[in-house]
């Protein structure tokens, strides 16, 4: 299966602050910088979207010749390039965030990207948010103030690596590069289990089932399955690769993305093979780490994140080759979600996109 390039579309990245001016009336209109490209070549323009307020209503418009825009919502617009230009740029919705702040935990100092993680059981939402220096916080999300009143979760000593909550909501699993996964109260922060076997950094984690039972994927090749009622490794699965990058999981199956550029699937309960994946490498050559997994158990499907850019989504039940492949740029993913209907692809550059899968 040939793997899809797709054109890539990127807007200034303080359009939400330019929208927000325009909205107030600070000014009536302002343009925004757009660019569009499909590897080569690019097409960069200073002013790709204006922004014009009229009769408390802002309406989005071309600012260039090489765009059609128009406007879809309150915060989002339609973008097309025109059909004389080389990058054929079908109708591409861009949605303008409705608000930004900065997660708690995060070091600006460092170049050390955070972790997040949403959990929702009844009507309750939580966040769980950690970074550099094992800064770790939970807290109740609303939309009117996503990051209010943190909770710190003392305990880790170095960066936070990833962060997973029970179905219940009110407990998280946390991994760290300090050799250890511990679990926290997300109602106190308080430390009731520490879970510690690694020889290196731990990179993921994941729940079997209900939770009663978890892995964590290390820089030492291995992924351990624990039972956190007891705090203890029940079993090793050795990947034969230098680092687990990423970890998704059912009842019983444990799928790894590795540092090699392949996935591996186990079953727990045998620790044999049950799968083995080989995505294909980046059009600008070298096959690329996986960094992201995603499962979704309602279709059977399984999507990968290179740190090449590249996505590549199978179907469990049959993955002898890919369902679909595609690139944009050389980007890295960093973080993937998955249903029935769409990706949601995090990558390296700040500027997620969905695919309609």
């Amino acid at each position: 299966m040939a793997m899809r390039i797709l054109p890539w579309l990127s807007v200034q990245p303080s359009i939400g602050e330019v929208l927000d001016d325009v909205r107030s009336g600070k000014v009536s209109t302002e343009e925004a910088w757009m660019t569009a490209h499909m590897g080569a070549p690019r097409l960069h323009t200073d002013g790709g979207v204006r922004l014009h307020r009229t009769d408390d209503r802002v309406t989005f418009q071309a600012a260039h010749p090489a765009f059609h825009v128009r406007g879809s919502g309150r915060n989002k617009f339609c973008v097309a390039t025109a059909s004389e230009m080389p990058i054929p740029l079908r109708a591409t919705c861009v949605r303008i965030p409705v608000a930004a702040g900065t997660l708690p935990g995060a070091d600006p100092a460092k170049e050390t990207a955070s972790v997040l993680a949403l959990g929702r059981a009844g009507h309750v939402e939580r966040y769980a948010t950690g970074g550099a220096d094992g800064r770790l916080y939970v807290g109740i999300w609303t939309h009117a103030a996503p990051f209010a009143a943190p909770i710190a979760c003392r305990g880790h000593v170095a960066d936070i690596t990833s962060v997973r909550f029970f179905p219940s909501n009110e407990v998280v699993l946390s991994t760290s590069l300090d050799f250890s996964a511990r679990i926290f109260s997300a109602l106190d922060g308080s430390n009731p289990r520490t879970l510690t076997g690694h020889s290196g950094a731990l990179h993921c984690s994941a729940m079997l089932g209900r939770g009663k039972s978890v892995v964590t994927g290390s820089s030492d090749g291995t992924v351990r399955v624990w039972d956190v009622g007891r705090g203890e490794s029940v079993s090793v699965l050795d990947m034969q690769a230098s680092s687990v990058q990423a970890l998704e999981a059912t009842d019983t199956l444990v799928a790894a993305a590795l540092c090699n550029g392949t996935v591996q699937a186990r079953d727990v309960r045998t620790a044999r093979e049950a799968l083995a994946l080989t995505p294909p490498g980046s059009p600008l050559g070298g096959a690329g780490a996986l960094d992201t997994l995603a499962l979704c158990t309602a279709s059977h499907r399984i999507l990968t994140g290179s740190r090449s850019g590249v996505c590549t989504l199978y179907d469990l039940r049959d993955c002898t080759s890919p369902l679909a492949a595609w690139w944009r740029n050389g980007a890295g993913t960093c973080g993937l979600a998955l249903d029935e209907a769409s990706a949601l692809v995090a990558t390296a550059d700040g500027l997620p996109d969905v695919a309609d899968v």
